[in-house]
């Protein structure tokens, strides 16, 4: 039988346009595509480089300076050219180059470890958003199945002869359901699509709905790892402040020792061959504005505040590390809640009820109530394991671990 209901061609528009497919994703699919296709990533690994590069030259001498000079002077009433060059080069009097390179090497490992966590976030939400296709799909593709069903009460009761009252009164309640039930389908088609979307951005390719199989377990175990805020971004993050503001100290102070400048020079005067001088130079840089000392306080001032903001921090990782733990166990006792065990039984009795309201046995108001039923179901089974996935996926992000596929 063909049903030419708006809202079941519309249906059957999404579901029979995808292709069954044996080939089923897996989780070393989603870290290969969503790994390829992450242009952060590969935006990042060119800091990694740039950050090596300056670590190679942080811990060389500056460039020598090379002064030319022509000219002329006067010498009795007459002018004399005269040439002169000198090379100079500056020498410091402290070890301030290798902490310039620690400082570096520091920023070349704290770039490493921001990338490695860019692609745990990158894999970690790729993975939540494979779920969310997934159930977006499920919960729209159940409701197909439900729009066909009441759609054939409907045509039931249209090719019946309208012989009483009751039977009018129960066309109309099938309509107004099959109203609401658009609605509805307008709604998930819609998160269907977005997810959708959302999964092709992540990964780079369409993915068919055949391609996830996930099976929601009737049970969970869940395991914790304890705090550790050495596994967390913004300790690290903020380990990585203190540290550089350290180092930044540490070199202010060796900035107030002066440079000395060594070098050699030549100098001529045409009118005199003879007076050819070469010559050896020193120097030294005088700290007459206290640069030195002034830039050696505000280094001070910033690792004292680093040191501050890294204990602040670890007692705000823990506190919002036990309320997302309280929060996966939260939405763990929901999805234990949800009648999952239900939902085989309830598919069954829908067919039932169908075969019942047909004998007269129910009225139409116990059948929709029976689909209405499963349909919450189905959204309350569906909605409270996709939640208890973000959160755990929020979990373990927060550890730099990849979720649980």
């Amino acid at each position: 039988m063909f049903i030419f209901s708006p809202l079941i061609n519309r249906c059957f528009l999404i579901v029979f346009s995808t292709v069954s497919s044996a080939y089923a994703l897996t989780l070393d699919d989603v870290k290969r595509l969503s790994l390829e296709h992450a242009l952060g990533i590969k935006a990042q690994e060119l800091e990694l480089s740039a950050k090596e590069s300056e670590k190679n030259f942080a811990g060389k001498w500056s460039n020598p300076q090379l002064n030319v000079i022509v000219g002329s002077f006067n010498s009795g009433g007459s002018e004399a050219p005269v040439r002169e060059f000198n090379l100079a080069q500056a020498i410091p009097l402290t070890n301030k180059f290798s902490v310039k390179k620690e400082l570096a090497e520091t920023e070349r490992d704290e770039q490493k470890r921001h990338l490695e966590q860019l692609k745990v976030h990158v894999i970690n939400q790729a993975i939540l958003a494979s779920w969310n296709f997934y159930v977006s799909y499920q919960l729209y593709s159940h409701g197909v199945e439900r729009a066909k069903r009441i759609s054939l009460i409907k045509k039931y009761l249209e090719t019946r002869p309208r012989v009483s009252m009751k039977q009018q009164v129960d066309l109309s309640i099938i309509s107004s359901s099959l109203i609401i039930l658009e609605k509805e389908q307008d709604l998930k088609l819609h998160h269907f699509q977005n997810s959708q979307r959302e999964l092709t951005y992540w990964l780079g390719k369409e993915i068919n709905p055949q391609e996830l199989e996930f099976t929601i377990p009737n049970q969970l175990e869940l395991n914790f790892t304890p705090f550790n805020p050495d596994l967390m971004k913004e300790y690290n993050l903020a380990k990585f402040s203190l540290h550089k503001s350290l180092l930044e100290k540490k070199i202010a102070d060796k900035n107030r020792i002066p440079d000395i400048s060594l070098g050699f020079g030549y100098r001529e005067e045409q009118l005199y061959p003879s007076n050819r001088q070469p010559y050896i130079m020193a120097g030294i840089n005088l700290p007459l504005w206290d640069s030195g000392q002034n830039a050696y306080r505000t280094s001070s001032h910033r690792a004292a505040a680093a040191e501050i903001k890294l204990q602040e921090t670890k007692k705000m990782l823990e506190i919002e590390y036990v309320k997302q733990i309280e929060l996966v166990k939260f939405c763990y006792q929901q999805f234990k809640r949800t009648p999952f065990n239900e939902l085989i039984k309830l598919e069954k009795n829908i067919k039932v009820a169908e075969q019942a309201f047909k004998q007269g046995v129910i009225d139409i108001n116990t059948f929709i109530q029976a689909e209405n039923m499963l349909n919450e179901v189905l959204d309350m089974t569906f909605s409270s394991w996709l939640n208890l996935m973000i959160e755990q996926t929020k979990l373990a992000q927060m550890n730099m671990e990849v979720v649980s596929w």
